[in-house]
C-alpha cells in the first residue's frame, strides 16, 4: 500500500511537469483546464499566477471534481470556510509595519515628547490585535516551532507588561490622591491661622490644583537607581520592549514581496480513499448554513438590539432608584430638622427668661 501511494504521487508530479512543459510549448492559455472543458464553457478558473499554478491546473486537467479554489492562488475555501485570501495579506503586512513603527515611537517618546508615549503604546496594543486577526486568513503551511516560540514570548511579555503598567497607574493614582489630601489639609490649616507663617494672601487650593501639585511633586521627587530599576514601571518597559523586539525581528527578516506565494495549499483529509488515494477536503459542508449572511444577521442584530435595550433600561432604572434615595435622604433630614427645632426653641426661651436675684 505504501509503495502504491508513493508511485501514485510520483506519477502525479511527473504528469504535472510533462503537461506544463507541453502546454508552454504549444502556447496554450493557463486559464483553461483542457480544450474540451474550455470549449464547453465549464471549469473555467480565475487567472493563475506563475508556472506553479499552471502546472497544478494542468496536472489535474482530466479531473472535474476538484474544488474551484484548488486551481487559483487568490483564495482557498474548503468545506464552506475561508482559509486564505490573498487580499488579506496586504492588510496583514500593513498592520505589522504599523505595529513595529508604533512600538519604536513608544520607545522614543519615553525620552522625548513624553505626552505621546501613551498614544504610541495604545496604538501598539490595538494594532497587535488586527495583525493577529489578519494572519488567520492567510493560512498556508502553518507556523514553524521556533516562530511559535517567539510569538509565545511576544504575547506573554505583552500581557504581563500591560498588567504591570495598569497596577503601577492605580498605585500612583492613590498616592497622588493621598498627597493631594495632605496639601489641602495644610492649606486649610494655614488659612485658619489667619495667613501667618508666610502664608498671608495665598489663594486657597482647589481640588484640581492640589491634584496637579501632588502629581508634580511625586514625579519630580528624587528616586534611587534601585527604586527606578525594581519597579512596576521598569518591568512594563522591559516586557513591552521584548514584545516589540519579537515583532520587529519577524518584520525585518520577511520580504513582503518575495515571501508571499499566494494561497498555494489546499487541505486534504487524513483518511485515504478506497484505492489509497489522497482525498481533498470537499468545497461544501453539507451540514453548514445555506445562507451565512442570514445566519450572521440573525445572531448579531437581535443581540445588539437586546444589549441596547438593556442599557436604556438600566439607565432609566438607575436614575429612578437614585432619585428615590435622594428623596428619602431629604425626608430624613427634614424630620431631623423638625425634631431639633423644639429643642432649640426651648433652649432659647430658657436663656431669655429673667434670672432671680439673691
Amino acid at each position: 500500500a505504501q509503495l502504491r501511494r508513493v508511485a501514485m504521487l510520483a506519477a502525479v508530479v511527473a504528469a504535472a511537469a510533462a503537461t506544463a512543459a507541453a502546454a508552454s510549448a504549444r502556447g496554450e492559455s493557463d486559464n483553461c483546464l483542457a480544450s474540451e472543458t474550455c470549449s464547453a464553457g465549464t471549469n473555467r478558473v480565475p487567472p493563475l499566477r506563475g508556472t506553479q499554478a499552471a502546472a497544478m491546473a494542468a496536472a489535474n486537467a482530466n479531473v472535474t471534481s476538484l474544488p474551484d479554489s484548488f486551481f487559483t492562488l487568490e483564495y482557498t475555501t474548503p468545506f464552506s470556510k475561508l482559509m486564505c485570501d490573498e487580499r488579506i495579506y496586504v492588510l496583514h503586512i500593513m498592520t505589522a509595519y504599523i505595529l513595529v513603527a508604533a512600538g519604536l515611537a513608544a520607545l522614543i517618546t519615553r525620552v522625548w515628547f513624553k505626552w505621546l508615549h501613551v498614544h504610541a503604546g495604545r496604538t501598539f496594543l490595538l494594532t497587535m490585535l488586527w495583525c493577529e486577526g489578519t494572519s488567520i486568513l492567510i493560512y498556508n503551511d502553518g507556523m514553524p516551532r521556533s516562530i511559535l516560540f517567539f510569538f509565545t514570548i511576544c504575547l506573554s511579555a505583552l500581557s504581563f507588561g500591560f498588567a504591570a503598567i495598569r497596577e503601577h497607574q492605580q498605585r500612583f493614582a492613590r498616592r497622588v490622591a493621598e498627597h493631594a489630601d495632605e496639601l489641602l489639609a495644610a492649606n486649610e490649616l494655614a488659612a485658619a491661622r489667619g495667613g501667618d507663617g508666610g502664608e498671608k494672601g495665598k489663594v486657597p487650593l482647589s481640588i484640581v490644583a492640589a491634584l496637579d501639585e501632588a502629581k508634580a511633586a511625586l514625579l519630580n521627587r528624587r528616586r534611587t537607581w534601585r527604586e527606578r530599576l525594581f519597579s512596576l514601571k521598569a518591568l512594563h518597559g522591559f516586557l513591552l520592549t521584548v514584545s516589540w523586539f519579537q515583532m520587529t525581528g519577524r518584520s525585518l527578516v520577511t520580504n513582503p514581496v518575495s515571501s508571499w506565494h499566494g494561497c498555494r495549499t489546499y487541505p486534504a483529509l487524513k483518511t485515504l480513499g478506497p484505492n489509497g488515494e489522497i482525498v481533498l477536503q470537499p468545497a461544501e459542508d453539507p451540514d453548514f448554513f445555506e445562507n451565512e449572511t442570514a445566519f450572521a444577521a440573525g445572531v448579531t442584530i437581535p443581540f445588539i438590539i437586546l444589549f441596547a435595550v438593556v442599557g436604556v433600561v438600566w439607565a432609566v432604572v438607575a436614575d429612578y432608584v437614585q432619585r428615590r434615595q435622594r428623596a428619602k435622604q431629604a425626608d430624613a433630614a427634614a424630620k431631623q430638622a423638625d425634631a431639633a427645632a423644639p429643642a432649640a426653641t426651648a433652649v432659647a426661651s430658657d436663656s431669655d427668661a429673667p434670672r432671680s436675684t439673691a
